[in-house]
């Protein structure tokens, strides 16, 4: 099943910067807004590598003397080593990450809301072909994102972004071994970002510890929660990378190269260009680094090299020793860098994410109603004025989530005078046959809350099909509720659908079976921070 493995991670050096300042979200996740703002905050912030401005000028990646966004990532990268803004740990480690938060929406009058905590922790997790059966997805991925991430993996040959996988240990026997750790030191790492949590790493060092680590994931399946599109990338990049070691070593045979984002010319000058790929100096200046800084910011131990090791080897499963821990450090490519966080420990949410549809021909809320009432019956909340609306939205919500049991999508088409209206709570009838109202979904599918909005209500009702959708042609996503809602009162929207959100077991059982889910399906809140840890292939 799952193989994982300590690593030796390239962390910021806390003498040089301050966390709060150079960390930044998933690259999906940063505006135009918050790279400018990630930008002032410090000239070392991972914003230059993790998602870098365009500049004039600018030329495509593997021509000769390249100068786009790739190369100055990698450039970025190899003078903060060099200037030991970023340093690297001396022997391969776990890395306990926590983030304590509070669940949006849960807010009170006072501006106190539910607070959790989210455990997991960082490792190397070897690269499977989902049909192993050993790492599962729960979504399809666009081809786009991907060429961008593997462009950028070529030039940097760092991972600096997490990808959340999921475990499931109902003995939580590695949750036990972590908070122990946790209770021992202070993080080696905290910090609070723009949505206020606060996110601590620990360096879990101990063999004893990273052996019952690594044993204790050995029999287990793995679920991708965030970061498809970056796991496929590392897919790809493997693959790449087996093909190269084949052709450098006159070996007979070909390497696995599936799925994959067409190639690109950049491959072969990234991989020849020594200011772009992992060059001995760059290693050189690392390991100089490493050895300049003290044991209370990394980890102190011998150097973690694995001489005899092969990347055949690593391929087939086997994976080398170091003092007792197992490494993938002579093909760190067969592995990536993941969080991986128990399904049942405390602290996991999923947040919804709501529909706004617009630029619907001849739309009629009235039409929508008729075709759905033999299968939906409908709650609602009617106002006249402002004040009413106030109160009717108050309610409105709240009876979303109370009804979750009974299906419960929210609607609230445009009203057809400003100051009155109507918000819906749809609610499936008692016997409804999903079998015929949807005939073209699994049984798991079925129970999603987000299919019967799609199959059930938005292609059959309105005329939006899924790659209209895909293409967010006539269909946009919220996380807020009151994004989605005030869409529709300022006119950018014709009616917003809200939903619930789908359970962590859904989530599971549909990917582990094989199936996958609509488009945002699922929101895991909050986001791992980007260049926490780095790791380098």
């Amino acid at each position: 099943m799952a193989k994982v493995y300590p690593f030796p991670a390239f962390r910021y050096n806390a003498g040089k910067v301050s966390y709060d300042r150079v960390l930044t979200q998933p690259y999906d996740k940063i505006s135009p807004a918050m790279q400018d703002k990630y930008y002032a905050a410090d000239p070392h912030n991972l914003i230059a590598i993790e998602k870098g401005r365009a500049l004039p000028g600018d030329t495509p990646a593997g021509v000769p003397g390249e100068k786009n966004v790739y190369s100055r990532a990698a450039e970025a990268l190899q003078n903060w080593i060099r200037e030991q803004v970023v340093v690297q740990d001396t022997r391969p480690c776990f890395y306990s990450y926590t983030q304590e938060y509070t669940v949006p929406g849960t807010l009170d009058q006072n501006g106190k809301g539910e607070r959790r905590t989210r455990r997991g922790f960082i490792g190397a997790g070897k690269l499977e072909e989902y049909s192993a059966g050993v790492v599962f997805r729960h979504e399809h991925t666009l081809s786009g994102p991907k060429a961008d991430r593997l462009e950028l993996l070529r030039h940097t040959q760092t991972h600096t972004g997490q990808l959340f996988l999921l475990y499931s240990d109902a003995e939580r026997v590695i949750d036990k071994i972590l908070a122990q750790a946790e209770s021992e030191a202070a993080p080696a790492t905290e910090l609070a970002d723009e949505y206020n949590v606060v996110h601590r790493l620990w360096v879990v060092w101990q063999p004893e510890r990273i052996a019952a680590i690594h044993a204790a994931m050995a029999g287990q399946k793995l679920v991708i929660a965030d970061g498809h599109h970056r796991y496929e990338t590392a897919l790809n990049y493997r693959n790449e990378r087996r093909k190269e070691s084949v052709r450098e070593q006159g070996l007979p045979g070909s390497a696995e190269a599936t799925d994959a984002t067409a190639s690109s010319p950049s491959l072969a000058a990234t991989t020849s260009n020594p200011t772009l790929a992992a060059s001995p100096a760059l290693s050189a200046a690392a390991g100089a680094a490493a050895a300049q800084i003290g044991a209370t910011e990394h980890v102190e131990g011998a150097s973690a090299s694995v001489a005899t090791a092969t990347a055949a080897s690593l391929a087939n499963g086997a994976a080398p020793s170091h003092g007792g821990a197992a490494s993938v450090e002579a093909a760190p490519y067969e592995a990536a860098m993941m969080t991986f966080v128990n399904t049942r420990s405390e602290g996991l949410t999923i947040l919804p994410t709501h529909r706004v549809v617009a630029n619907i021909p001849d739309f009629s809320w009235a039409t929508v109603r008729r075709y759905l009432e033999p299968w939906f019956a409908a709650e609602v909340f009617t106002f006249s004025s402002d004040v009413e609306k106030s109160a009717m939205r108050d309610k409105f919500l709240r009876r979303l989530v109370e009804a979750r049991d009974l299906r419960a999508i929210g609607v609230y088409p445009a009203p057809e005078k400003a100051g009155s209206g109507a918000f819906y709570v749809l609610t499936l009838r008692p016997g409804a046959n999903l079998a015929q109202l949807l005939p073209n979904v699994s049984p798991l599918q079925r129970e999603l809350d987000v299919v019967l909005l799609h199959d059930g209500i938005l292609e059959p009702a309105l005329g939006v099909t899924l790659a209209a959708a895909t293409a967010e042609k006539n269909l946009t996503y919220e996380r807020e509720a009151s994004a989605a809602l005030d869409a529709v009162d300022r006119r950018a929207a014709q009616v917003a659908f809200l939903l619930n959100a789908c359970s962590v077991d859904q989530t599971w059982n549909i990917a582990t079976s094989g199936e996958v889910m609509p488009q945002k399906s699922t929101d895991f809140f909050p986001k791992l921070m980007s260049g926490i840890t780095m790791y380098r292939v």
